[in-house]
Parts: C-alpha cells; sequence; structure tokens
C-alpha cells in the first residue's frame, strides 16, 4: 500500500481522529488480508477457494491517488495552494 495512504492514516490515529485515508487503509488492508487468508486455505485444501479481491484493494488505492493528484493539479491551475 502506499505511503501517502498509511502515513496520513497513521497521523489521524496519533492524533485521535479518524478520517478518510484511515478508512480507505483499513478496508484496502482488510480486502488485501482476506484474499491472502482464502488463497492461502485454498492452497493447503482446507478452504473452496473464495473470492480475492486483491484488484479491488489496487483499484481503490489507486482511484483515491488519482483523485488527490487531481486535487493538487487543479489547485496548482487555480494558483491556490
Amino acid at each position: 500500500m502506499s505511503c501517502i495512504a498509511t502515513c496520513s492514516a497513521a497521523a489521524s490515529l496519533r492524533h485521535g481522529s479518524a478520517n478518510m485515508s484511515l478508512l480507505v487503509a483499513l478496508g484496502t488492508s482488510a480486502a488485501f488480508g482476506y484474499s491472502l487468508v482464502a488463497m492461502g486455505l485454498a492452497a493447503a485444501g482446507r478452504g473452496e477457494g473464495g473470492g480475492v479481491y486483491f484488484e479491488t484493494s489496487a483499484l481503490i488505492i489507486t482511484f483515491v491517488l488519482l483523485g488527490k493528484w487531481l486535487e493538487v493539479r487543479s489547485d496548482a491551475v487555480a494558483g491556490t495552494q
């Protein structure tokens, strides 16, 4: 996971508040962790090979980073800081 999402999430936890970055970090980490467990259980023959969500986790992070990039770019074009 990118440091942009996790660093902001860690900073919000240190300050005792939750923000959108924390929700994104928790959701994508949960999806990735679940997928690892499901894949491991399926490889060990103990699971039915339930759905994995690696691509969902990656796409959510990609869309969030794209949104942040577009926001910074539009601020730069508008001349605001």
